[in-house]
């Protein structure tokens, strides 16, 4: 069990979750137009941690998007994909994004929507795939698949705000800012 343990933790890693963690900053790269998976070499080239392909504003397909994710995982930066909406959120995560940004999120109960699409029972609704891209379609017990999947996704949100905010709101979990 140690040894299985170990493997995950190896094969899944999502850079952008650590580095927040450490309270260091994070660039990532939108993809919009390249629809290669020459894209992900680019972007780690490039010095990015990550890249998020923009689905809401361009007109990649689920298997482009899922092609350039999976390219991201190997190259070692995280994959993320803005969805245009709440059902696209576990294709995409179960096509090898690590995270959302979901897009015209108006209140909490919109936010705590998107999460639960994301996580898996108990902490949501989203269904078990089997084995998946981010751990190299290697076969291992669903418990432990899923319980690594959700300490590894992340979820952010594009929120609309009313009136503009004052100063920035701080993550509990990191000293990351959200405006």
């Amino acid at each position: 069990m140690a040894m299985m343990l170990n493997e995950i933790n190896e094969l899944l890693r999502n850079h952008v979750k650590e580095r927040l963690g450490h309270g260091d900053v994070v660039a990532s790269m939108t993809v919009r137009l390249v629809r290669g998976i020459e894209i992900a070499r680019i972007a780690k080239s490039a010095g990015f941690d990550s890249l998020y392909v923009d689905l809401e504003h361009s007109s990649f397909s689920l298997e482009t998007t899922g092609q350039i994710c999976i390219a991201a995982l190997e190259a070692g930066i995280t994959p993320l994909v803005r969805v245009p909406g709440l059902a696209e959120v576990s294709r995409v995560l179960d096509a090898g994004a690590l995270g959302v940004i979901a897009p015209h999120v108006q209140s909490a109960d919109d936010a705590r929507a998107y999460v639960a699409a994301a996580k898996f029972p108990p902490l949501g609704h989203r269904s078990a795939a089997g084995p998946l891209p981010h751990l190299h379609y290697l076969s291992f017990p669903p418990h432990l698949q899923m319980r690594h999947l959700i300490r590894r996704c992340c979820s952010s949100c594009s929120l609309k705000a009313r009136k503009p905010c004052a100063k920035p709101m701080r993550s509990p979990r990191s000293k990351a800012s959200i405006w």
